[in-house]
């Protein structure tokens, strides 16, 4: 049985989409079939962390929801490039600026997107399926949230992401959501990461909080890599990698 892991944020530059590639790759790298599936149609940039450009894309998910070719033809299979023992899978957003234009006019149902997520796991016969979602509280992500087996809102040390990080949480847990995780990125090295954890699991009444280090080397690398493949013993890889063993439970 597959699992549907949607990854939110209610703010941008949370490491949402770095969360999504590295995640993914950890449970590849433990022999698990794994696709990632961008859905931050406006802004997209998965693709990036997995060094692909658009003419290595033969369909994107933009083409599905205009009903232009079935899932199978959006599928990227990155296992060979990653060089993981399972299956590692990709499906991404075009980011071509007229196709852009074309989703922000509200050109495609929204509801078709968890038909895509459904299909892309019974074509690629995955055990886990991430989605990263494009921020804030569209009427995509309230669709996407709905149909997750699992939600992890990301969330940053910052007075400005507490109220909306709350918002999405709520919503996952009145839509049934299973699990409803947070994770607080970009943790400056003087905070105490106990602290951390139980002050936003009190405030949020959440199945499971788990404390990002802030890491130079994550700052480094930059968009160009998957971060947990280029640094196996960092701090970072190593809460990634707990947060993979709680998905695999």
């Amino acid at each position: 049985m597959s699992l549907l892991i949607s990854i939110h944020s209610f703010r941008r530059g949370t490491g949402k989409t770095t969360l999504t590639a590295n995640m993914a790759a950890l449970l590849a790298q433990a022999g698990h079939r794994v696709g990632v599936i961008d859905l931050n149609l406006a802004a997209p940039s998965l693709h990036l962390l997995f060094g692909l450009d658009e003419v290595q894309i033969p369909a994107s998910i933009n083409d599905y929801l205009w009903g232009a070719c079935d899932m199978a033809a959006c599928v990227v299979d990155m296992s060979r490039q990653t060089a993981v023992p399972g299956t590692l899978t990709l499906v991404v957003a075009s980011t071509r600026p007229s196709q852009i234009a074309r989703i922000e006019r509200g050109g495609y149902i929204p509801y078709l997107l968890a038909d895509a997520c459904q299909e892309f796991m019974e074509t690629a016969a995955l055990d886990y399926l991430l989605v990263d979602t494009a921020a804030g509280m569209s009427e995509e992500t309230q669709v996407i949230t709905a149909v997750s087996d699992i939600t992890i809102a990301i969330t940053r040390p910052d007075k400005q992401d507490y109220q909306g990080t709350g918002i999405l949480l709520a919503l996952a847990q009145q839509l049934g959501v299973g699990q409803r995780w947070l994770l607080v990125n970009q943790t400056p090295p003087q905070y105490d990461e106990t602290a951390v954890q139980q002050q936003f699991a009190r405030a949020y009444h959440c199945d499971l909080t788990a404390v990002l280090p802030h890491s130079p080397h994550l700052l480094q690398l930059g968009s160009s890599g998957l971060f947990v493949l280029e640094y196996p013993a960092d701090m970072v890889t190593a809460v990634l990698k707990k947060l993979c063993n709680w998905v695999t439970e």
